[in-house]
């Protein structure tokens, strides 16, 4: 099972944990790239899982998206989403303040 939504990394985890144990693995796989990404099939996928997770994933989120990204463990991309949207909304703010 794969989650693209944007969740804290501490919930990808406990939730990573119930899933496992009811034998369904979870990758944390929050994305990148809004509507106009999904469309064009340019989307940005940041993977939180192990790696034969990961490898069993990727031709899926291959389907949806151009850059996936293997952050690490589970829990990993929701840490790169959150870092990728302090970036964003820092520069967001040194632009309006310009």
């Amino acid at each position: 099972m794969v989650d693209c939504s944007t969740i804290d990394p501490a919930t990808a985890r406990r939730l990573a944990e119930r899933c496992t144990a009811q034998g369904n693995p979870l990758a944390d796989a929050p994305v990148s790239g809004g509507t106009v990404g999904a469309a064009a099939g340019t989307l940005t996928f940041m993977v939180g899982a192990s790696d034969e997770l990961f490898a069993q994933a990727q031709p899926v989120l291959q389907a949806m998206g151009k850059n996936i990204v293997h952050c690490g463990g589970t829990g990993t991309g929701q840490v790169a989403k959150i870092c990728n949207n302090l970036l964003l909304a820092t520069s967001m703010i040194g632009v309006s303040e310009a």
